[in-house]
């Protein structure tokens, strides 16, 4: 990292990059470096004002308060996590930095060269958020994702009444596409009454020996709590977390940013 903050050494490469017409990605390189402490946003600059660069990124470190400029000589790349994390319900860890980061700064460079003129093009598709179906829902817990194997192995969805429901919303069942079945367990979770749970992933039909050997993590991380559960015994009360950002800052198959007039950069 020592060359990012050598700003003669970008400044050198900048101009012979105009030479060149060497083009960059856009922007933010530290970010993987310093999470989950940091606030960024894109510096740019450029030798033509028509078509100027993202070089760098200027940095807040959240425990000293301080700011400092990091300059890239290879080029720039947006590489801060997607945006599941906004979710009440989210598989992505805390700390991974899902909060829409990389898309919040591409905005704001956009603007900055637009003035909010006309309507956004670095960003595409962001309403398509996948949600995994069933993830576990225990109090002051994270959200652990439960692997659809389970439901391929057999697992019933159940409400709190023992009801399997996954055939009112397809006839495949538990085996449905995943937003039909994150869809139902979504909507069965509903109608919980008096702050109860209604929506379960019920496997204690599969032989006990088998089940833990064949999802030894799922079989861990369960009786690893401070309550252990048991899967093999016990429902497991489930939610649709969110898990993967589809939208995101607009490329071409190189990976360079869409800039607002068109072209890339």
């Amino acid at each position: 990292m020592d060359q990012l903050s050598l700003p003669s050494t970008i400044q050198a490469y900048n101009r012979r990059s105009h030479r060149r017409k060497v083009q960059f990605f856009l922007a933010i390189a530290t970010a993987a470096i310093f999470l989950p402490s940091l606030v960024l946003y894109c510096s740019n600059s450029s030798s033509s004002s028509s078509s100027p660069l993202v070089i760098g990124a200027r940095v807040l470190d959240k425990t000293t308060r301080r700011l400092s400029d990091r300059y890239a000589v290879h080029g720039l790349v947006l590489a801060s996590g997607g945006l599941a994390g906004i979710y009440r319900h989210s598989t992505n860890p805390a700390g991974f930095n899902a909060l829409g980061s990389s898309v919040g700064l591409a905005l704001r460079l956009e603007r900055s060269l637009v003035g909010g003129a006309s309507p956004s093009r670095i960003a595409s598709d962001l309403e398509y958020v996948q949600f995994h179906p069933t993830a576990l829902c225990l109090p002051d817990e994270p959200r652990f994702l439960l692997t659809e194997a389970l439901r391929g192995e057999g697992a019933v969805l159940r409400d709190a009444d023992g009801r399997a429901f996954a055939r009112d919303y397809h006839p495949r069942g538990e085996l449905a596409p995943r937003d039909v079945v994150a869809r139902a367990v979504f909507c069965e979770g509903q109608k919980a009454e008096g702050g109860g749970h209604n929506a379960f992933l019920d496997v204690t039909h599969r032989d006990p020996a088998w089940l833990k050997g064949r999802f030894p993590s799922v079989h861990e991380h369960l009786t690893s709590r401070a309550a252990p559960l048991d899967f093999s015994k016990e429902w497991i009360p489930v939610v649709p977390a969110a898990h993967y950002t589809c939208g995101g800052v607009t490329t071409d198959l190189d990976g360079r940013a869409t800039t607002v007039g068109g072209g890339t950069g």
